[in-house]
């Protein structure tokens, strides 16, 4: 299933049309006035008239007719257009209009649409990755997981996934080759010196190619050496949170990229919250 939005992104995951469908509803069935019981006319006929939002719906699209009846036509708003290919979607997934309206009605409480029931319907159903236990870590800042967690599932805005925009798509560090998350962390001739430089000062021999080969060497490799685990773990979440900032710096900050620079800012962090955990340890930088 795809819908093609005004833009000309096309959405193809359950969670992002179910996002569209859930912010579409949600104007349209929303009232201030409670609904306990539920008034099952919001769901068959559409909002009640008690907003100008409502009534503008109701008077310019609906006219009256269901909201399982309606259709856009031609030259309706490219918005309720690709909404109507999201009715439609669910409709084909649960079997019909009639129980469409009965999950709807599940959804609602007191105060109109009940958003969160929508989004757990819609929300993909994945079993946890075996990584997602291992990143995140009390002793490592919350920033450098987030973006770590954000590169493993591709969801960083690296060039590549903002060619919509029309601007370039080179890498910011080398400007050599097209900037993609695995290009800009691994790939990318100054990323390469930066975790050539880490390596060695951990002594890590293995040369990465993506953030979860890194993880899983690391996990394959974990030795009953504390510290040693920890710094591993840290500095590569340090130096895959230092790259993305650091591209950014030169980006909208006009920062030239410094291979040296980043090295030393990476092992200072690493060296600050090792030593903050182990106080009586002994390390180099």
């Amino acid at each position: 299933m795809a819908i093609t939005k005004s833009d000309g992104t096309i959405i193809t995951s359950t969670e992002d049309i179910g996002h569209e469908y859930v912010a579409f509803f949600t104007s349209l069935l929303g009232t201030e006035a409670p609904t306990n019981p539920v008034d099952n006319n919001v769901f068959e006929w559409g909002p009640k008239l008690s907003s100008e939002q409502a009534q503008w719906v109701n008077g310019v699209y609906l006219k009256g007719n269901s909201i399982w009846e309606w259709r856009p036509k031609r030259g309706d708003s490219p918005l309720f257009q690709r909404l109507s290919q999201i009715h439609d979607i669910i409709v084909g997934v649960v079997g019909s209009p009639q129980a469409a309206k009965q999950l709807f009605e599940t959804w609602a409480s007191s105060k109109g649409l009940d958003t969160s029931k929508a989004y757990e319907y819609f929300k993909p159903k994945q079993a946890r990755q075996p990584w997602q236990a291992m990143i995140w870590q009390a002793f490592i800042p919350p920033k450098f997981t987030f973006i770590l967690w954000l590169g493993i599932r591709e969801r960083l805005s690296t060039r590549d996934r903002l060619t919509f925009l029309h601007e370039e798509t080179s890498c910011s560090l080398c400007i050599n080759r097209s900037e993609s998350a695995k290009h800009l962390f691994f790939n990318c001739p100054f990323s390469e010196r930066v975790w050539s430089e880490i390596r060695r000062w951990l002594g890590i021999n293995r040369r990465m190619s993506t953030i979860l080969s890194a993880i899983k060497w690391l996990k394959k490799e974990k030795t009953s050496f504390s510290v040693q685990n920890k710094a591993r773990l840290l500095a590569l979440e340090c130096t895959v949170y230092s790259l993305w900032r650091h591209c950014n710096e030169v980006v909208f900050e006009a920062k030239a990229p410094s291979t040296e620079g980043l090295v030393i800012s990476i092992k200072i962090i690493v060296f600050r919250i090792l030593l903050s955990l182990f106080p009586q340890g002994t390390f180099a930088l």
